[in-house]
């Protein structure tokens, strides 16, 4: 290719009009009536999940309190077993606990305003200046 034909086909290019523009993503641009998604979604999750979790090992506590009925019908696949119903039993829990903490928890959490804090340095300067001019 000539030099030529490349400054020809660069001065007809168009510029790209295909992405959106700035001033539809900006946060005016965004309706009134939606509101803010408050953060008790994710908290009412991780409380849920965690509380699936822990409900989870119980089983362990149940298979230690009847470890003889439950060692003559499985054998000595017991702990096997039991190692396979606890991980089963905490998906399941997880998820289940956790969907239902994210509904509890958008219908409970709500967001507050951040609290006003005193700027301490300035109280800090003031006892210094007290005890210099002491």
């Amino acid at each position: 290719m000539s030099p030529t034909q490349s400054n020809d086909s660069s001065t007809n290019q168009e510029p790209d009009t295909t992405q959106p523009s700035e001033a539809s993503t900006t946060p005016e641009a965004v309706s009134s009536t939606q509101v803010p998604q408050a953060n008790g979604g994710p908290l009412g999750c991780c409380l849920g999940v965690t509380i699936g979790i822990v409900l989870s090992l119980a089983i362990v506590v149940l298979s230690r309190l009847y470890a003889d009925p439950l060692a003559s019908a499985l054998g000595s696949n017991l702990s096997i077993t039991v190692r396979v119903v606890i991980v089963v039993m905490a998906v399941v829990a997880a998820s289940i606990l956790g969907y239902f903490g994210w509904k509890l928890g958008q219908k409970m959490y709500r967001e507050y305003d951040p609290p006003v804090i005193k700027d301490r340095r300035l109280q800090t300067k003031v006892k210094q200046k007290r005890a210099l001019s002491k």
